[in-house]
């Protein structure tokens, strides 16, 4: 479960917009609002920074975890 939609709209941005944005289509963001695919982490992280939010007020139950590359 997401809250892409209700934070979309409290932002007052069109959907439109932010598709531009991403560099996706209206169609693609329509998935991730309806939890048909789920968005890569740049694509969501991109998204809370245009809606200016937290990942956690995209994905309520999302939790932080951290990945270390190291370099051979």
């Amino acid at each position: 479960m997401n809250n892409i939609k209700a934070v979309i709209k409290e932002s007052g941005l069109k959907q439109k917009a932010i598709c531009q944005k991403l560099g996706i289509s209206e169609a693609m963001l329509s998935h991730y609002i309806h939890n048909r695919r789920i968005p890569p982490q740049d694509t969501i992280r991109d998204l809370s920074r245009i809606l200016r939010t937290g990942v956690i007020n995209l994905y309520p139950n999302a939790k932080k975890v951290v990945y270390w590359k190291l370099n051979s």
